[in-house]
């Protein structure tokens, strides 16, 4: 089987000759140091490391670029342009391109969290003037469609094709900020509503331009919508201001032809993992095990319900040997005989792993190929 076929396979938990290889990806930093470690290849760290498949024994899989749909970033054409506010030794005060201003600390800046300072949209005023940046504005979202055509859209490729788009709970707290987010739900929710109707018309129209000249094999809804011990909003308000919107896009994006559409946020999202499902979602990840993730239990609690990927604990990997082949066990060892999961970490590999741990980590996890 080539990449595609296997990947398809396995989301349509049909036979396969072995599981589908992916990562998501790597933390710069940890390229970085195992760069000092032997790591002898060329790789660009801002990609995640994504163009090091090849190289570790990955399955193929190409990503269109997120600026198209967003990601943890807005879906904007145009985009903010990045601007220095402030600057000394340890910090920036910069603009990014959501319009966000933030600070951000010069010391391992992939691996700390920025202090956000200020949001782009305040009140309906403000969200107005945002609003025209969340059109389809074919011109500068397409505007190297033809090279697009020619690295993704070819007949007959042998790799699945995936993109992300920047989810309804991601683009709303992007624009207000969390809390004020919060706040919104309730002291404006017809605020709330225009900018998820905003999102589904948006989406809508960049994949059905998409799909009329390329086929699609996955498409991930970045959300982050979940912290360790929870999801940051309760079912009551999922069901209210985020469920119709999934339901008429995923219902879209199925219509035109793409079956895979995952969810990735960070945290614990179990409580939620019904109203995904009644929205559309094939798929959820990484399955974070420190905020108290078991994909073992989760499959048994929703059996064939959905792709499950992720869930092998990262933190093992910073270890040694014996507790590699612990945590891969764990996992596997419940999944041997069943389908519907793909075997991946449970998020991207932080810096503390070592390259030799890592490399450990794949060949030992492919002994359980089927």
């Amino acid at each position: 089987m080539n990449a595609r076929e296997r990947f398809s396979a396995c989301c349509q938990r049909k036979e396969v000759d072995r599981y589908f290889r992916w990562n998501p990806g790597f933390w710069p930093t940890t390229l970085k140091g195992w760069k000092k470690e032997g790591l002898n290849t060329d790789f660009d760290p801002e990609k995640y490391g994504r163009d090091l498949d090849e190289y570790f024994g990955f399955d193929k899989m190409v990503w269109m670029p997120q600026e198209i749909a967003g990601a943890c970033i807005c879906p904007f054409a145009p985009r903010f342009d990045e601007k220095i506010i402030e600057e000394d030794q340890n910090c920036r005060i910069i603009r990014d391109g959501d319009g966000i201003i933030k600070k951000v600390f010069k010391n391992n800046e992939d691996a700390s969290m920025p202090q956000y300072l200020e949001f782009p949209v305040k009140d309906r005023l403000t969200w107005e003037k945002i609003k025209p940046r969340l059109e389809l504005n074919e011109e500068l979202r397409f505007g190297n469609w033809s090279q697009l055509k020619r690295e993704y859209g070819e007949e007959g490729r042998q790799w699945p094709l995936a993109t992300t788009l920047c989810g309804t709970f991601m683009l709303a707290r992007n624009l207000l900020g969390d809390e004020k987010l919060l706040y919104t739900f309730f002291d404006d929710p017809g605020l709330i509503h225009d900018i998820e109707h905003q999102w589904v018309n948006l989406n809508k129209a960049i994949f059905t331009r998409i799909a009329r000249e390329m086929d699609i094999d996955l498409i991930i809804i970045d959300e982050d919508m979940a912290y360790k011990s929870g999801p940051l909003i309760s079912p009551k308000l999922f069901r209210q201001f985020i469920l119709p919107y999934y339901k008429e896009l995923i219902s879209h994006l199925k219509n035109i032809g793409i079956k895979n559409i995952w969810v990735d946020s960070d945290g614990n999202l179990q409580e939620l993992i019904p109203l995904f499902l009644e929205g559309g979602a094939t798929g959820i990840f990484p399955f974070e095990v420190q905020a108290g993730n078991d994909v073992r239990k989760i499959h048994s609690d929703f059996p064939d319900k959905f792709m499950i990927v992720g869930g092998i604990n990262k933190r093992a990997l910073s270890k040694d040997y014996k507790a590699i082949e612990g945590e891969v066990d764990r996992v596997m060892g419940y999944f041997k005989e069943r389908r519907g999961y793909m075997p991946t970490l449970d998020h991207t590999v932080p810096p503390d792993v070592p390259l030799k741990n890592f490399q450990y980590y794949f060949k030992y996890l492919k002994q359980y190929d089927k």
